[in-house]
């Protein structure tokens, strides 16, 4: 069985220190919020790639679009480099946004993410 309270457990233990979080710059909380975009991404692949889910083909290859440009981004050795592919990336998300919404349990994952957006307080 896919369980997806499991992997919020497992993101949301990265954040349980989030108290903290007004004393960090702002260069650690854009990292900290790359990295939560990059686990729900990972989360909404697996998602749409499981049997209890048909989601488009559509779909599928806009988040494995997305994965690749995070894992390109996360490569990249200039900051100047790493930041267009951050910013392509998390434009992509925002795009693919509006196919996850039409699926009820995606749709709850969206507003997670942006839960833990809204407490790191970065745009999302």
């Amino acid at each position: 069985m896919f369980d997806i309270s499991r992997i919020f457990r497992l993101i949301n233990a990265e954040y349980s220190d989030i108290s903290k979080i007004e004393h960090m710059n702002t260069e650690f909380i854009q990292e900290k919020s790359f990295h939560f975009t990059l686990h729900t991404l990972s989360f909404c692949h697996d998602l749409a790639q499981h049997q209890e889910y048909t989601l488009s083909q559509k779909l599928l290859e806009q988040l494995q679009h997305i994965q690749t440009t995070v894992q390109e981004a996360l490569a990249a050795r200039r900051p100047s480099e790493r930041w267009m592919r951050r910013m392509k990336a998390v434009k992509l998300l925002r795009e693919t946004t509006g196919y996850l919404s039409d699926t009820p349990r995606a749709a709850g994952l969206l507003d997670e993410g942006k839960a833990f957006m809204e407490m790191l307080n970065v745009e999302g």
